[in-house]
């Protein structure tokens, strides 16, 4: 049974693509995967195809603005209750509902935590992710900088002006040395999205815009905390994360940084197949 292209929509009639693969039956577990800015589902082609789609059922949601879902120009349509309600709504098309993992990375990882808050999933795998920032100056500070890339998506320029410079961050840039096909699918995935979505999308769920989910940490369950050995401010993340909640769980990827779901997916696979007992 292929992967197929799916559509839910919210109550405005606001539409994401899902991408559904059931091959593992029943009662295989399911992940759903949530990709980080600027990327889309099949950010998620690679693991999966490692682990086996005989294995694990997925899930892989297109957030609003992104990929081949909607970009509504209506702010309120990314609202953070609306976009966890939509993740719960495809989580409840898995073969069992109650046999759910999140695999969520970056951005995905920072929403998921919030759905995590919310409800109840069998366990997560959260790559490269963060519960956003305590201060009100780091979150000043981030939030500033982010409205500079919303200006660039906003303004005269093109969206591969904004991918050039997007892709020349040092947290980025690794994604562009990939092996190919890999690279180019990542950049020309990147380069179909709309601006005005991507722009929406950063103004409603920047890291220095959703709320703080450290305070709330110690009642969270213990997630998988996957991070690239190379990563160092999200290793650093990671073990704060765990200082707070010694159930969470870090899992270490050798040669990776930011994206070790992209840059070694074997050694990823390794860990959430061990996990999953799979």
């Amino acid at each position: 049974m292929p992967a197929s292209q799916i559509r839910l929509a919210d109550s405005a009639g606001n539409r994401i693509a899902v991408l559904k693969d059931f091959s593992a039956g029943q009662a295989a577990p399911t992940l759903l995967a949530l990709h980080g800015f600027t990327g889309s589902g099949r950010d998620f082609d690679a693991i999966l195809d490692t682990i086996g789609r005989s294995i694990v059922n997925s899930l892989c949601i297109d957030f609003l603005g992104h990929g081949n879902s909607d970009s509504p120009a209506d702010q309120d349509a990314y609202d953070l209750s609306n976009t966890v309600g939509l993740i719960d709504q495809v989580r409840q098309i898995a073969p069992d509902p109650d046999n759910v993992y999140l695999l969520a990375y970056s951005m995905g990882g920072r929403i998921g935590m919030h759905y995590l808050d919310r409800f109840i999933t069998k366990g997560a795998f959260l790559i490269g992710s963060s519960p956003g920032l305590d201060s009100d100056q780091e979150r000043f500070g981030r939030t500033e900088n982010d409205r500079k890339w919303i200006r660039k998506l906003t303004g005269p320029g093109s969206i591969e002006e904004f991918c050039t410079e997007w892709e020349a961050q040092p947290i980025i840039l690794p994604q562009t040395q990939l092996a190919e096909p890999v690279a180019s699918e990542l950049a020309n995935r990147r380069r179909i999205n709309n601006p005005m979505g991507l722009a929406n999308a950063l103004t409603a769920w920047g890291t220095g815009v959703l709320p703080s989910l450290w305070n709330e940490l110690p009642s969270h369950m213990g997630y998988n905390l996957i991070v690239g050995e190379d990563d160092i401010k999200f290793l650093g993340i990671a073990k704060a994360m765990q200082s707070i909640n010694p159930e969470m769980q870090i899992h270490t990827i050798p040669a990776a940084a930011h994206s070790p779901h992209l840059e070694n997916p074997i050694a990823t696979a390794g860990v959430i197949r061990k996990v999953l007992k799979v």
